[in-house]
């Protein structure tokens, strides 16, 4: 199991704002969103690769494509990439 460091709480993701947004997303696009928003709005790029059985490269080439998309950021914890829904999309933020 992987280890979190605390994080600050988070608003729930506003999957309805996120998607009206960005209605010509892929639909694995969509999958990962939804998987990210379930696990609080943040996961660790190793998570999405496991949950949706994909290879490390395959996992890049979306993650980058959300990232274009500017719907999420990532950072480096521990020497793992967690992967992060903007805030722009939480619940009461917009």
């Amino acid at each position: 199991k992987l280890s979190r460091e605390p994080t600050i709480e988070h608003k729930p993701v506003d999957l309805e704002y996120l998607f009206d947004v960005h209605d010509n997303l892929r639909e694995d696009d969509r999958e990962v969103i939804c998987f990210i928003a379930e696990k609080g709005g943040e996961a660790f790029a190793q998570e999405i690769r496991e949950r949706f059985d994909i290879p490390r490269t395959s996992a890049w080439r979306l993650i980058r494509r959300l990232k274009r998309n500017e719907i999420v950021d990532e950072r480096k914890v521990g020497g793992q990439t967690l992967v992060r829904i903007k805030d722009m999309y939480r619940e009461g933020v917009k």
